[in-house]
């Protein structure tokens, strides 16, 4: 975990000089990767998958100013993206209700369920998304701080970018954020005896549940200040 620290400052200093942009009008989807950059190994990784994909999606809407008639951009933003919105919070939601059900971490934990002759197959499969999530989580959570870190110097220079518009970015980043912190810690004690601990299944986190409610409040206090 030391080195998992050093890493990840490293890289933020990285970001750091390479000087502050708005991540939300200045970079595709919030400069965020699709999925959250975790592959379909497990349906736990797909859970990942799918969270980081409709968070993704978010930051590409409150980038994705049309033209529509509105009184500013972000109200143009607002005309075409408020289904998209809408949709996209839900699938986050639906993730958080389904996936904290421990059969999903079962489907890693009980290789005897499965027919014998394909449980080595199943066991590389399972080795895979583990493979997965210690390599993507920490690139994920660089990414997400990084960005967060330049939402907050932008909004601190622009006085007048709209606050609902803010706190919308501010937790889709903190739910990427916290999404790769609690997915890595949830494969702590594998490579001793190969088993997930079920109370540290990502979509049963505390921190990771609330800021997604906060991030649904945030968007349906934005289509409100910009309808």
């Amino acid at each position: 975990m030391k080195l998992l620290r050093e890493y990840i400052r490293d890289l933020l200093k990285e970001a750091e000089a390479e000087g502050v942009q708005c991540p939300i009008r200045g970079a595709w989807y919030g400069g965020m990767p699709a999925g959250g950059g975790f592959g379909p190994h497990k349906e736990y990784t797909v859970a990942a998958q799918q969270y980081g994909e409709a968070a993704h999606c978010i930051l590409g809407s409150l980038g994705r100013r049309d033209g529509a008639p509105g009184k500013t951009e972000w109200h143009s933003m607002m005309l075409g993206g408020r289904d998209h919105l809408l949709e996209e919070i839900g699938i986050m939601q639906r993730v958080m209700g389904e996936y904290n059900h421990d059969m999903y971490i079962d489907q890693i934990n009980n290789i005897e369920q499965y027919k014998e002759d394909r449980r080595e197959e199943v066991a590389e499969w399972n080795q895979g998304a583990i493979d997965d999530i210690r390599k993507m989580a920490p690139k994920l959570e660089v990414k997400a701080t990084a960005n967060l870190k330049r939402l907050i110097a932008i909004k601190e220079a622009e006085p007048e970018f709209p606050d609902s518009v803010y706190k919308v970015g501010l937790y889709t980043y903190q739910c990427l954020g916290l999404l790769a912190r609690a997915m890595l810690a949830s494969i702590e004690g594998w490579d001793e005896n190969k088993q997930l601990d079920h109370k540290l299944n990502a979509f049963k986190n505390f921190k990771l549940a609330n800021r997604t409610d906060l991030l649904e409040q945030a968007i349906d206090d934005m289509i409100r200040d910009l309808s």
